[in-house]
């Protein structure tokens, strides 16, 4: 069995982010069960409108990169998730000069290849990345 990375430093982090989210959006968001492919359900007027993952990378600015990466696996559960629905899927990382965010459509592809961490000695760490161009990304109002 993988370790679970993801701490409660991480969750505190994705919940900051979610209250910002629900005050600029004028949204209810509900925490997802640990290991789901999305971090939040995205409710307004009491209707379930969509899904969010959040990525905290406080260590960067938006411009350190050119785009950002993230598992194939997770965007794709995601896409099939609100594909033949009405239901959103918005892919939300926060950067140090604020929260960003873009809406992923079940069609949408993105350049493919191997990335991920290194740092932890996780073989498992290492897998197919979409590389998603950080100027595709819209800055949240107020953040």
């Amino acid at each position: 069995m993988r370790p679970i990375y993801e701490s409660p430093r991480d969750r505190e982090n994705q919940e900051r982010v979610a209250r910002k989210l629900e005050i600029a959006w004028k949204v209810k968001l509900k925490a997802t069960e640990q290991l789901h492919f999305a971090d939040y359900w995205v409710r307004k007027g009491g209707a379930l409108v969509g899904i969010i993952e959040i990525k905290c990378r406080l260590g960067y600015y938006s411009t350190s990169f050119s785009t950002l990466m993230i598992s194939t696996r997770k965007i794709r559960n995601s896409q099939e998730y609100v594909a033949g629905s009405d239901l959103k899927f918005i892919l939300v990382p926060e950067w140090k000069d604020g929260i960003f965010w873009r809406r992923i459509q079940p069609d949408c592809t993105f350049k493919i290849q191997r990335g991920g961490r290194t740092d932890r000695g996780d073989p498992q760490d290492i897998e197919e990345c979409f590389f998603i161009l950080v100027s595709s990304f819209k800055k949240v109002k107020g953040t």
